[in-house]
């Protein structure tokens, strides 16, 4: 009787590679989840309470990083946010 073979290391990289890409992704629509929140706003509804909280890492950022806060305020702009 024969031992089948184990996988090999190609077959753990590309799980490897599936996990980044979805933490990556993740990562982008966290950076963009203030749309939600304009979202909210263009609709009349206001915002869920864990939103606000949601924001608070990428206010914080806007605060203490100029560069940040241009990029937030074009894609706000972008998104027809009154700011």
């Amino acid at each position: 009787m024969s031992v089948p073979d184990a996988p090999g290391p190609s077959a753990s990289s590309g799980s490897g590679a599936t996990w980044l890409l979805g933490i990556m992704g993740v990562f982008v629509l966290y950076l963009l989840s203030p749309g939600l929140f304009v979202a909210f706003h263009h609709f009349g509804a206001t915002p869920p309470q864990w939103l606000n909280y949601v924001l608070i890492p990428i206010a914080w950022a806007c605060q203490e990083f100029p560069f940040v806060n241009r990029l937030y305020e074009l894609y706000l702009n972008f998104l027809g946010a009154p700011i």
